[in-house]
């Protein structure tokens, strides 16, 4: 990894997670704004994924590569063992499932190919948290 002193490629990263998180659950919200929880799925798995890739961000001396779609693997199945065991109280929601796997994605999508960095790591971490809040308050909403 070469010296960034400007910071401008670990600003890319954040700006993309930002832009992914922040739009998709925006979308969520423009077409499905009745039913929030569809929204707080979306963030929620964005969230936790953000949140398995706090390592690899701060580890890797490489861009990311397929690290960013293992998380996102390892998301969706932890995903689906929460829906079907915690959650279960309600049903098994293949909608609530699906949101969150697309989310999931999409936090993958806005890390691949860039640069692993501290700095990039601890934002992300932070954005993770966030994230995975909002997604809980619209989810129960």
């Amino acid at each position: 990894m070469r010296d960034d002193p400007t910071g401008t490629r670990f600003m890319g990263t954040l700006l993309r997670v930002l832009a992914a998180g922040i739009g998709g659950g925006l979308v969520f919200l423009a077409l499905f704004g009745y039913r929030t929880d569809y929204a707080g799925h979306y963030l929620a798995g964005f969230g936790g994924t953000l949140g398995l890739l706090v390592f690899p961000l701060a580890t890797l001396s490489l861009s990311l590569r397929w690290e960013p779609f293992g998380a996102a693997v390892v998301a969706i199945l932890l995903g689906a063992v929460v829906e079907a065991t915690v959650f279960k109280i309600a049903i098994f929601d293949p909608v609530d499932f699906f949101n969150q796997s697309l989310g999931a994605v999409l936090a993958a999508i806005s890390v691949q190919g860039r640069p692993a960095s501290l700095v990039a790591s601890a934002g992300s971490g932070l954005l993770a948290l966030v994230f995975l809040a909002v997604g809980a308050v619209l989810a129960f909403a």
